[in-house]
């Protein structure tokens, strides 16, 4: 998948994140846990597109997931595959927060952009023209 790197603003003190855990229940193994990842990764991790509540705590756009079931990850497709796999029972992911700098909004029309992008048009264009 093409990636659209996410580069933190200038401006941006970074501090330091503290990894969390989250878990969830799955009642099947064909159960979906409402998780949609960003196209490209923050910061080397996967990222949520949107807010979720399925989990222990809820989880904002932008949330950083490292590890689904202590197994990591680097992508969201592969942080995707592994949900989708996980058997019944609990889900566990180990989190960082969204980066300082994030903003949902301009994450948004990354997502747009990077669409356009994969659809073979011009970047800033959106999808179908």
């Amino acid at each position: 998948m093409p990636s659209v790197p996410w580069s933190p603003r200038r401006d941006s003190a970074k501090s330091p994140s503290k990894p969390s855990t989250v878990t969830a229940s799955k009642s099947s193994a064909d159960s979906s846990l409402g998780i949609n990842f960003l196209p490209f990764e923050l910061e080397g991790c996967p990222a949520l597109s949107r807010a979720c509540s399925s989990f222990s705590a809820p989880m904002a756009a932008g949330t950083r997931i490292v590890t689904v079931n202590d197994q990591p990850v680097g992508t969201g497709v592969e942080a995707a595959r592994l949900l989708r796999e996980s058997p019944a029972g609990e889900v566990r992911l180990t989190t960082l927060p969204p980066p300082d700098d994030f903003d949902a909004l301009e994450a948004e029309g990354r997502v747009e952009q990077w669409k356009a992008q994969q659809q073979g048009g011009p970047a800033g264009a959106t999808p179908g023209q």
